[in-house]
């Protein structure tokens, strides 16, 4: 669905048309019409002008009965005609994010290219269709992002500037019709049109189409420029066709055209005889109401106790010019039958009116002719006031999944300014409130609610942030409590006291209550009544070992939460996890924390003085509490990737860190590129065995469903530093997948990512095997998301990296290292999880894999037309995994295998001059690793050669003419026969004749 370098391109286009256009006091050119230049602030205070905001309610559109000046003649020189407004006090855009909302990436910039609109088929919420503004149309599911073509425009398209495929509205009556119509501008003719294509449900879900071929064009107009195109097209309570055509740079005040207007007409085009301007000869007769600028979206709003027809309307580009929101009503359908119109004030020729007020003004109340006011409007300002603003008309919300105060509210956007607000409304239509839903929502061009009710916004914006939003809500009430402790790792000596602060909170409100609900003799609690408490620990000599704490919050509903607290009890003098190596120095003072002899900073295994060397495999971790007591967490670490520059302690956060599978919360902005701490690169040494492939293995899970390209977590293996090793990593990068990289220790870095979007998500578990071969002197990687299959990952130049030999070498009499690794590089935090370690050779490879050995069986002749088997049953894996097969004709006249799968595939050996080898090869694939064999099939000649008739004769017979061959002579019945061959044929004893 990518096009970047088009979508660069017109974003360029469109930085250079604002330039100029804004020199010629033209409206500027983004997608939408006004933005092209990053804007400097977000709309916290955007205000409404006059004391109140409009509103319109049903009964709001003035008939002939009313009090205001009306005409009853089709005219645009009609008197004044102005809605009453109605102050409602809501003049200010609120900056409230409710909790409980939660927006996800359905579809990244590196997804989509310029997404323009979006709908959902009646009823449907599992899929709905994006339009491209290259003339592209995707049906995507709505849950996965997957996607397929729905329908290509082909290349009888104009993408210039805002040209393009706008809008789209399926029929009222799909169910029984399958229509669907667009808005869009072919290339030839030069026209904005509206055509009905019919809809192609196939299979159903991603195997929908729409039909091309059976385009009906509706409604066009002449383009009088490729800017401001509009619009939008829907249905409304009549069903008629509506649209909001932009003015084109152009007046739309004036009402000859049907620029800056409303249109209405019927679905077979002809427009509805209650329009009021039919029969004007000055007025185009679709025309329905004008003065609008640049009205890029609309729609209908049935379903509400007001009827609405919302118009965002984009605003000129200075100060004080206004983003407006303007409503139609069914009214004015009723009272449109008399001839009564409605004028939303944009005149580019005359000035005209934005928002209640003539242009360039903010006082002077506007007097044009059946001027309506906006809903909503809020005004450019300031240095950024050309490129501040552009509003995107939304959706009215009537489903059920948010809150109750959402029921009926209007959803709109901002383009420019990159947030989402919505209005709710009192009883009679006027305006609440008006607040925000979102302040980081780059480039809206269009929205809607799915009937399940989850919203979806569609992005499009000049910092190529463009893509698909969902937004769900989860009601935040009645949670369980938070609970904190200050350390979930605590040592302390006999006859010594040591406490741990407890913290605890509830989203719901209220205090939650603390208590101990299980813990050793010399532990006790306090709750402080205020949402904190204190465990404090008093052992004795006799209390010597490990044991766990559990402190528990509950809150007003009943909920609980609990945290685990390891305790370590070690004897006065002796090592524990407070002074590894008991020499009485506390490991924060102690630059060497097990003596052997390594600064800390540099040792690998700085807990650990055999650094590894008396490990040997396998190595279990199973991260649950004290399950490797005397360790780092007590999980089974002995140090972190070193630096050179930072103590080992100094590399992690204790507070950070929960041990029940080990999480590291809020992994923080961090590197393994160069030195840094906060990598959490946990590590262990171990004795490598002598020519035994090594497997390190581990779970992980965490990564969050729209994680960033430098958000990673996985595995690594190497010296213990941050110079030489590999990591084999989830990651965000490439839309989600697996990254595999190597650092070589002289400054090289270099890395592959196999894209599978699989891994994304917090609570999908993969599992990572980096598989050392010291034989091969090679590295690689393979994963495995849930229960999938193994993939193999991807190194930089190929299926593995060179092992380098310095990294198995323990004549320093320190041990290679393995161990975890993460890293969130200018992305947010993140929490991760390791579910387990293990570190095996091939006889306790756990769940690594050794590779298959492919056998294509023994080379073969044969005679040509025989039926020949080829036959990879030899084929062996060690681990017993089952093998699948993939067999491929090398060389050879080409035969036709019965199945290229097959263990023991089938031919017919060909006919053939002589003799021929056909060579065949056989990968065999265990799921993780593939081996490949060849064989080789000789193929004989058996025809018997005859060799050429040089005389034949007709035995007792005439002579017979042959057409193309030699002819049968005449038997003379001579004896002895005249009719063996002669010498000059090589025979020198007619006794014994060649047979010819």
């Amino acid at each position: 669905m990518t096009n970047s370098k088009t979508r660069r391109l017109l974003a360029v286009l469109a930085a250079i048309f604002m330039i100029t256009a804004s020199m010629a006091g033209v409206a500027g050119a983004s997608i939408v019409g006004d933005a092209g230049t990053p804007h400097a602030s977000q709309v916290d205070t955007a205000t409404a002008s006059g004391d109140g905001v409009r509103s319109v309610s049903d009964t709001a559109a003035p008939s002939s009965g009313d009090s205001a000046e009306t005409t009853t003649k089709n005219s645009l020189k009609s008197q004044t005609q102005r809605l009453e407004r109605l102050d409602s006090g809501a003049g200010t855009l609120a900056d409230i994010q409710e909790p409980g909302f939660q927006k996800d990436t359905l579809l990244s910039d590196s997804e989509v290219n310029q997404p323009m609109a979006i709908e959902f088929f009646p009823g449907d919420s599992s899929r709905f269709l994006l339009l491209d503004k290259e003339g592209e149309i995707w049906i995507v599911d709505s849950d996965t992002g997957n996607s397929q073509v729905y329908m290509d425009l082909g290349d009888n398209l104009d993408t210039s500037s805002e040209s393009g495929v706008v809008d789209i509205t399926i029929d009222p009556d799909f169910k029984n019709n399958n229509q669907f119509y667009l808005y869009w501008t072919p290339g030839s003719p030069d026209v904005t049109r509206i055509s009905q294509f019919t809809h192609q449900e196939n299979s159903g879900g991603l195997s929908s189409t729409g039909d091309a071929s059976s385009e009906d064009v509706v409604w066009e107009a002449d383009q009088s420029g490729n800017f401001h195109i509009g619009g939008s097209v829907d249905f409304g309570p009549e069903g008629a066709i509506w649209l909001t055509h932009g003015e084109q740079n152009g007046l739309g005040g004036q009402g000859d055209d049907v620029y800056g207007k409303v249109i209405r007409v019927n679905p077979d085009g002809s427009a509805p005889a209650t329009n009021p301007f039919v029969d004007d000869p000055d007025v185009p007769d679709e025309v329905f109401a004008y003065g609008l600028r640049n009205p890029f979206r609309s729609g209908w709003d049935l379903q509400g106790d007001n009827p609405r027809y919302y118009i965002g309307d984009v605003g000129g580009n200075s100060d004080p010019d206004f983003e407006e929101i303007n409503v139609l009503t069914p009214a004015d359908i009723s009272n449109a039958s008399d001839g009564e119109y409605v004028n939303f004030g944009w005149d580019g020729e005359n000035a005209g009116c934005e928002g209640e007020f003539e242009a360039g003004s903010t006082s002077e109340e506007c007097d044009l002719p059946n001027h309506r006011a906006p809903l909503y409007d809020y005004q450019h300002t300031g240095a950024g006031a050309s490129t501040d603003a552009s509003v995107t008309e939304g959706t009215a919300y009537h489903g059920d999944m948010f809150p109750s105060e959402y029921q009926g509210a209007y959803l709109f956007a901002d383009q420019a300014e990159d947030w989402l607000g919505h209005i709710t409304f009192n009883n009679d239509g006027s305006i609440d409130q008006v607040n925000k839903l979102d302040d980081e929502l780059v480039g809206a061009v269009d929205m809607e609610a799915s009937p399940d009710g989850a919203l979806y916004v569609v992005r499009q914006s000049w910092q190529d942030t463009n893509g698909v939003e969902k937004y769900t809500y989860e009601s935040p009430t009645d949670t369980e409590p938070d609970i904190s402790a200050s350390s979930t790792d605590v040592s302390v000596a006999n006859d010594t006291t040591e406490t741990v602060d407890i913290t605890a909170s509830d989203a719901d409100g209220g205090t939650p209550s603390l208590s101990m609900v299980s813990g050793p003799s010399y532990a006790s609690f306090t709750d402080d009544g205020d949402g904190t408490g204190t465990l404090t620990l008093s052992p004795s000599a006799s209390d010597e070992g490990s044991d766990t704490a559990i402190v528990e919050a509950l809150d007003d509903e009943g909920d609980t939460a609990q945290v685990t607290i390891s305790l370590s009890v070690f004897l006065q003098g002796e090592t524990s996890n407070e002074d590894w190596d008991g020499d009485g120095i506390p490991n924060d003072e102690d630059v060497n924390d097990d003596n052997d002899g390594l600064d800390d900073t540099e040792d690998p295994f700085a807990i650990d003085p055999d650094n590894g060397m008396d490990t040997d495999l396998p190595i279990e971790f199973s991260l649950e509490p004290n399950s490797e007591p005397g360790t780092i967490h007590n999980v089974g670490f002995t140090g972190l990737m070193t630096t050179g520059n930072h103590d080992y302690q100094d590399l992690y956060d204790e507070s950070q860190v929960t041990v029940d599978s080990l999480t590291v919360q809020d992994i923080p902005d961090n590197d393994a590129n160069s030195d840094h701490p906060g990598m959490y690169g946990y590590q262990t040494g171990f004795n490598p065995p002598s020519d035994e492939t090594i497997y390190i293995n581990t779970t992980v899970s965490g990564l969050p469903s729209d994680a960033q390209a430098y958000q990673l977590l996985g595995a690594q293996f190497g010296m213990g530093d941050q110079s030489n090793y590999v990591k084999l990593v989830t990651t965000g990068a490439s839309g989600g997948g697996v990254e595999f990289g190597m650092e070589d220790g002289e400054g090289n870095w270099n890395t592959a990512t196999v894209s599978d979007s699989s891994v994304l998500g917090p609570d999908t578990q993969t599992e990572l095997s980096i598989v050392v071969d010291p034989t091969t002197e090679t590295i690689t990687g393979y994963y495995k998301v849930e229960d999938g299959e193994w993939q193999q990952a991807t190194a930089a130049n190929g299926d593995s990296y060179e092992l380098p030999s310095a990294w198995l070498d323990t004549s320093d009499d320190v041990a290679p290292a393995a161990g975890l690794i993460s890293t969130s590089i200018n992305a947010p935090s993140f929490d991760g999880t390791w579910h387990d370690f293990e570190v095996s050779t091939s006889a306790d490879a756990g769940d690594g894999n050794s590779p298959p050995t492919a056998d294509a069986g023994s080379d073969v002749t044969v005679n040509e037309g025989t039926s020949v088997t080829l036959d990879a049953s030899g084929s062996d894996d060690q681990d017993d995994d089952s093998l699948t097969y993939s067999w491929l004709q090398t060389s050879g006249t080409s035969v036709t295998l019965s199945d290229t799968s097959a263990e023991q595939p089938t031919f017919t050996a060909p006919e053939v001059s002589g003799s021929e080898t056909l060579a065949f090869e056989v990968e065999v694939d265990d799921g993780q690793a593939t081996d490949t064999d060849t064989v080789s099939v000789t193929v004989q000649d058996t025809d018997a050669d005859t060799g050429a008739a040089l005389y034949r004769v007709n035995a007792a017979g005439p002579e017979i003419s042959v057409s193309g061959g030699t002819n049968w002579g005449e038997d003379t019945n001579a004896n002895p026969s005249p009719y063996l061959l002669s010498p000059e044929f090589g025979v020198t004893n007619q006794d014994q004749p060649e047979n010819l």
